[in-house]
């Protein structure tokens, strides 16, 4: 699953945000990515002109273990947001997508 923030924000705060947090420079589908290693899970951000979308995959198969890691991300998105200064959507069903 993943969360993403249909808004343009401002690209130089939200970086800084994320390497704040410990995300580093990577690379996911070929593009530039920021990508964070957390407890059982690997969270991976892409940002490009028109939205910014957050993935979470778990080293397990469990869907309630998937499930812990969005809601983990979430929390972290929550956190960037206040940060950085852009807003998410109030209802979960929102702002998640199945890729």
């Amino acid at each position: 699953m993943g969360i993403v923030i249909p808004e343009k924000i401002y690209r130089k705060k939200l970086l800084k945000a994320l390497e704040r947090r410990g995300w580093r420079l990577g690379k996911f589908n070929g593009k530039q990515a920021y990508i964070k290693e957390e407890e059982k899970w690997l969270w991976i951000v892409t940002i490009d002109d028109t939205a910014i979308s957050f993935f979470s995959f778990s080293e397990h198969d469990e869907s309630k273990h998937h499930s812990i890691g969005v809601n983990k991300l979430k929390k972290e998105v929550e956190q960037i947001a206040k940060e950085v200064g852009f807003s998410i959507p109030k209802k979960l069903e929102e702002l998640l997508w199945n890729y």
